[in-house]
């Protein structure tokens, strides 16, 4: 079965109707992903190219939502939190002198009630810092640390979203915490 391509002019108009990033992530061009207009109702289930059935996503999550039908869930975030990376907490660990190297850990705490059972996630990713200059205290923010912490905050919303997915799902604050809400 051949998919049909959506016509440049309303890709361009959903791209800009979206801001430029991920509806589910957040995730701009700027931060190292593809952008792809998707269709809400696929196109071999009778859904057409117009803007009301299509949407941003990048392609990890494009590709993590496959073929299923999300129906407007597909139009809305999964991280109802404005700003997400503020709720991120940045843990500098030992040194591994080895490879002159910091460890680090980034860390979202979710709160939940899944199934009747209340839970507290915790999501971590972890990834090393350079330190060649100076073994004894915190590397400086060299482009080349800027780009690890870059890359280790795509690799924890990868993870995030794989919790949401996998949970059927999205996060949105209360109360002063990150929460899970089941999609209904």
């Amino acid at each position: 079965m051949s998919k049909k391509k959506i016509p440049e002019k309303i890709r361009i108009s959903v791209l800009s109707r979206d801001g430029f990033k991920c509806l589910w992530c957040g995730r701009n061009a700027a931060d190292g992903v593809t952008l792809d207009v998707d269709h809400v109702l696929a196109d071999h289930w009778g859904g057409e190219a117009t803007h009301e059935n299509l949407g941003t996503l990048c392609s990890h999550c494009n590709r993590a939502k496959g073929a299923d039908y999300f129906g407007d869930y597909l139009l809305t975030t999964l991280f109802k939190v404005k700003n997400i990376e503020n709720w991120f907490e940045n843990k500098v660990g030992g040194i591994d002198f080895n490879k002159d190297a910091v460890c680090c850990k980034l860390s979202i705490t979710i709160h939940s009630k899944i199934k009747e059972t209340f839970r507290v996630h915790t999501i971590s990713q972890e990834y090393l810092l350079s330190n060649e200059h100076n073994q004894t205290k915190i590397p400086d923010d060299s482009i080349f640390n800027a780009e690890k912490r870059k890359e280790a905050v795509l690799q924890l919303k990868d993870k995030i979203n794989a919790f949401l997915f996998e949970n059927k799902g999205f996060l949105e604050e209360l109360e002063g915490n990150i929460v899970f809400r089941e999609k209904k």
